[in-house]
C-alpha cells in the first residue's frame, strides 16, 4: 500500500507541473514533471499485475499511451509552440493516468497491490 500512495503522490506532482507548464507555456516544467512521473517505474513502486492478466493488459495500455503522450510532449518541448500540441500532450497523458488507474484497480482487486 505504501508503494501505491507514493505512486499517486508522484503522479499528482507530475500532473500539477504539466498543467502549469501547458497553461503558461513553460517548457522546462515538461522535463521537471517527467521526473516524478517516471519515478514510480524506476523505483519499482509500480509493479502491478504480475499474475492478473487484466492488470497486465491495462498496464501495457498505460505504457503505450504514456509513450505517445511523451512523444507529443517532446514535439512541444523542441519548439512547436501551438496550444493544440500542448493540450494534446496533457489530454493523452491524462488518458495514460486513467489506464494506470485501471491497472491498479485490477491489481488491488486481485490482491496484488
Amino acid at each position: 500500500m505504501r508503494n501505491l500512495i507514493l505512486t499517486l503522490l508522484c503522479v499528482a506532482a507530475a500532473g500539477t507541473l504539466f498543467i502549469i507548464g501547458v497553461i503558461y507555456d513553460i517548457r522546462p516544467l515538461f522535463l521537471i514533471g517527467a521526473l516524478p512521473d517516471w519515478l514510480p517505474l524506476l523505483t519499482g513502486w509500480m509493479r502491478l499485475g504480475q499474475r492478473n492478466p487484466q492488470a497486465r493488459t491495462a498496464g501495457m495500455v498505460h505504457g503505450i499511451i504514456t509513450l505517445i503522450a511523451y512523444a507529443v510532449g517532446v514535439v512541444w518541448f523542441i519548439g512547436i509552440d501551438l496550444i493544440e500540441v500542448r493540450l494534446s500532450f496533457l489530454i493523452i497523458w491524462f488518458y495514460a493516468v486513467l489506464a494506470g488507474a485501471a491497472a491498479t484497480a485490477y491489481a488491488v482487486r486481485s490482491g496484488e497491490a
